[in-house]
């Protein structure tokens, strides 16, 4: 358990953790959202073969919620049990002490850093 919540963290920061656990706070909230989003994705024409779709996916809360809940399923995390998210109550301790302990240290990471404030001259601005 503890190796899948560090390789997370290690690969991607912990914005995908903290994502995690508000996710899990509730089964049937959880559940609810698996299910609005594999809605969405069988009601899409796009599919992950176009580029642009595949873009727009990261600015798309639904299915970056969807792509956060594959990825406890295949973590562990979360149970798939006749259409319904179980969520494993051991790991989801380990998952929560672990992110209330980087949130102490500050030390979650960013998945994407921010750009640096752009200090725009005249000629800048005329181009």
């Amino acid at each position: 358990m503890n190796d899948a919540i560090f390789t997370r963290y290690d690969n991607f920061g912990g914005s995908d953790l903290v994502q995690m656990v508000e996710l899990i706070q509730s089964e049937e909230l959880l559940n609810e959202t698996y299910k609005k989003g594999i809605q969405g994705v069988k009601n899409k024409k796009e599919t992950t073969i176009n580029p642009d779709y595949i873009l727009s996916h990261r600015f798309n809360i639904v299915d970056n919620n969807l792509s956060i809940i594959k990825s406890m399923i295949h973590d562990g995390l979360v149970f798939n049990e006749k259409d319904k998210l179980i969520v494993n109550q051991p790991m989801k301790s380990c998952l929560i002490m672990f992110v209330d302990f980087l949130k102490e240290r500050k030390a979650l990471k960013e998945r994407y850093r921010p750009l640096p404030p752009m200090d725009l001259n005249d000629t800048d601005r005329d181009r």
